[in-house]
């Protein structure tokens, strides 16, 4: 049960890192993507709106990338615990 709700989360938290990367390395590369997207410019062509939008892209792909990472590992430690209790009994 336990490894089945990791397994869920490490997926959840692995595509949420996906998708933040994709738009952080999107804006890098195409700066006026928000105002094609929308027809609205926030920043009045200023580029302010872009540049935090890469802050909080990146830091939102760094935070989901260290969850994974962190489920990762105790998925792992689960199913090795796991296996040695099976062996154990």
């Amino acid at each position: 049960m336990l490894q089945t709700k990791l397994a869920l989360l490490f997926w959840i938290e692995a595509g949420l890192a996906a998708i933040s990367s994709l738009l952080f390395f999107t804006t890098i590369l195409w700066h006026n993507w928000i105002e094609l997207l929308f027809k609205f410019d926030p920043d009045a062509g200023s580029g302010g709106a872009e540049w935090l939008t890469v802050l909080g892209t990146g830091a939102t792909a760094a935070i989901f990338i260290t969850a994974t990472a962190g489920t990762w590992r105790r998925l792992k430690t689960t199913e090795r615990n796991a296996r040695f209790e099976i062996t154990a009994n």
